[in-house]
């Protein structure tokens, strides 16, 4: 089971981590322009700097091109059922591509209906009674698509 985001899309590691390293190294050796970035309050400029960079060459590459490979060499590696699980805020380019995945795959599930109805703290992040509620509905999907053994 996967649980995706839209970062998950879009601040890919392999890619994002050595930029972020770079130009934290950079940023940080230049004592003026970390301390002008600090007064305006971004307290990790190489991050941003690096993930704005990150989507220019997404977007140059046609979108989700990255992902269909990223996805395709996942059932090189891994044969068993695989479940995707996302909410419904999902970019509908990234769904469409988990979408056509699964179809193509076959033992491999598309759950997009975690809503935002969940107990949350001010910055969208699950409370421990968010968590149960996100696990309630990944549980009762499971359930009713046969995918877990209960009765």
């Amino acid at each position: 089971m996967w649980f995706l985001r839209n970062d998950d899309f879009s601040q890919i590691n392999e890619i994002l981590v050595p930029k972020v390293n770079q130009y934290r190294k950079e940023m940080l050796a230049d004592e003026a322009l970390f301390k002008n970035s600090y007064e305006k309050g971004e307290f990790f400029p190489w991050v941003k700097k690096a993930i704005q960079e990150l989507a220019e060459e997404l977007n140059k590459q046609g979108g989700p091109e990255y992902q269909k490979v990223a996805l395709q060499r996942i059932h090189n590696y891994y044969k068993g059922e695989l479940v995707f699980v996302t909410s419904s805020t999902l970019k509908d380019l990234y769904i469409s591509a988990l979408r056509d995945f699964a179809e193509v795959r076959g033992n491999t599930y598309f759950y997009d209906g975690i809503n935002h109805n969940y107990d949350h703290f001010e910055d969208w992040h699950p409370t421990g009674e968010g968590y149960a509620q996100i696990a309630r509905q990944i549980f009762d999907y499971l359930i009713k698509n046969g995918l877990v053994p209960c009765g």
